[in-house]
């Protein structure tokens, strides 16, 4: 998964996603 997004709001949704992906594999 890439992020193509330089807006501070999408890159603080972005990372608890990634966090929890993270924890579920």
């Amino acid at each position: 998964m890439t992020i193509e997004t330089s807006d501070s709001e999408d890159i603080k949704f972005c990372e608890p996603a990634f966090f929890k992906i993270n924890l579920l594999q």
